[in-house]
This record gives structure tokens, C-alpha cells and sequence, in this order.
């Protein structure tokens, strides 16, 4: 064989080595993680942006790892954990994914009752609620407890809206008495109905009924978790988490 052929043969085994060793950095590197569909503003989906993908987005980062994000209606979350096309789900606790591995917490709910001002609706205890037509987030039921839980079985007029920009439509349309979510939610989706001018928003009332709900990524690798959690710890050390937060109140 002449020494050229030999010498472009050695070149293309190299470039084809250097191809399969990227290829399977990339892999190692790439995240893939599953968040629920309309939560905005903290997960937007056309834009693959919001307040929970840049906060993970950046912790991976830190680790030198890079965020695949993928979308499935939040009721779905928890079934994805038995599939290996998905490294970790969002958005969980220690009742939908008891199995998994739990990363830290990094991202924090604030879920109310909310109501039309002008009804001067009073609520004090959740098992009120079940004199309403009430309209919880999807998954709200496994969340809050047995109080809330046993509001919802005796609550004929609970239902949960898969979008929940359809939580404040009915609220202002008089087909629900409250709405059951995070005030950021529901600011945000009150933005949206008056730049598309679908509704007039009213002024509300915020009822504290339910306690912060705090959040944690569900990983299937606990190796991974921990690099996650040690990335989460490095963006709040250097205020990155809370240059996040701002840009999304």
C-alpha cells in the first residue's frame, strides 16, 4: 500500500475515533430533564425559558453539564421517572417521586385561595372551600394534604384546568369562586389576558390558606443528584439564583 493511502486511512480512523469520543462528552454532559407545559413564567416552553429552567439550567451549569428540556402535561411528571429517556422530572417532593433521588430544594410556591374582591368571599380553613366552585392547579390534590384532600371528595364543584391561564378566565367569567394557586401564576396570566385582551381582570383577594410549597428535582441517578445539588449551592453563593428570581417578579 503506498504511503499516502496508509497515512489517509490513519487520518480517517482518527477522525472517526475523535467523532465517537464528542459524541459520547456530549452525552455525558447533556441533561435531560422533564418539565410540566404552561407554567409560565416559571417554565415557557416556546422560548425554553423561565424562572425554574434558568435556575436548573445554571446549576448544571456549574458542574459543566448543559440542560436538554423536554415538555409533558404536569400530570405525567411522575410516571416519567421509570423512563430512561429522561434523566431527572422537575418540580417534585418527597409524595410524587418518594423512590427517586431527591435533589435540594430550588424553587418555592406560593399557593392562596383567590377570589373576587367585590364577593367579599372569607376564608379562613381549607375545608371552607368546599361550600365553592374552586379550581385547583393539576396535581393540587396530592399536594396539599389530607385536609385539602378530603375538601376535594366532598367538593362536588372542584375540578383541576389543565392550562391554567383558564384558572383566572373563570374566575372572571363568574364559573368558579376561587382559584387555588401561586400569586406569581396568576399575576403573570393576568398580564397575558390584557395584553390579548381576552378578559378584564378585577381586583382579588389573596387568602393565606396553604403553607410555602417548597420543590425539588427528581433524579434516577444519585451521582447526578449530587452534582446538581453542589451546582444549586454555587449559584445562590454567587447571587446567580437571585439575579433569576428578579427577572421574573
Amino acid at each position: 500500500m503506498l504511503p499516502s493511502l496508509r497515512l489517509t486511512g490513519l487520518r480517517l480512523a482518527i477522525f472517526t475515533a475523535l467523532l465517537l469520543v464528542g459524541r459520547l462528552c456530549h452525552a455525558d454532559t447533556t441533561v435531560t430533564i422533564a418539565f410540566g407545559e404552561t407554567l409560565a413564567p416559571y417554565v415557557i416552553e416556546e422560548t425554553e425559558s423561565g424562572l425554574e429552567l434558568d435556575v436548573i439550567r445554571a446549576a448544571l451549569k456549574e458542574e459543566g453539564l448543559t440542560l436538554k428540556a423536554v415538555f409533558f402535561p404536569q400530570k405525567r411528571l411522575p410516571l416519567l421517572l421509570g423512563h430512561r429517556q429522561v434523566d431527572g422530572v422537575s418540580l417534585m417532593t418527597d409524595k410524587t417521586a418518594p423512590a427517586a433521588a431527591l435533589s435540594d430544594v430550588y424553587i418555592s410556591y406560593e399557593d392562596y385561595a383567590i377570589t373576587v374582591a367585590s364577593k367579599g368571599i372569607s376564608l379562613e380553613t381549607i375545608s371552607e372551600l368546599r361550600k365553592y366552585r374552586v379550581a385547583g392547579f393539576p396535581l393540587a390534590s396530592q399536594l396539599f394534604g389530607p385536609e385539602f384532600q378530603a375538601m376535594v371528595k366532598e367538593n362536588p364543584s372542584y375540578s383541576e384546568p389543565s392550562s391554567q391561564i383558564d384558572q383566572n378566565r373563570l374566575l372572571y367569567r363568574d364559573v368558579i369562586d376561587v382559584v387555588v394557586g401561586d400569586k406569581r401564576i396568576f399575576h403573570y396570566y393576568n398580564t397575558v389576558l390584557i395584553q390579548q385582551k381576552l378578559e378584564r381582570p378585577v381586583e382579588v383577594t389573596l387568602h393565606p390558606l396553604f403553607a410555602r410549597q417548597s420543590y425539588r428535582v427528581a433524579f434516577r441517578d444519585q451521582r447526578l443528584r449530587n452534582r446538581f445539588n453542589h451546582g444549586l449551592a454555587a449559584i445562590m453563593r454567587k447571587g446567580i439564583y437571585q439575579q433569576i428570581s428578579q427577572k421574573y417578579q
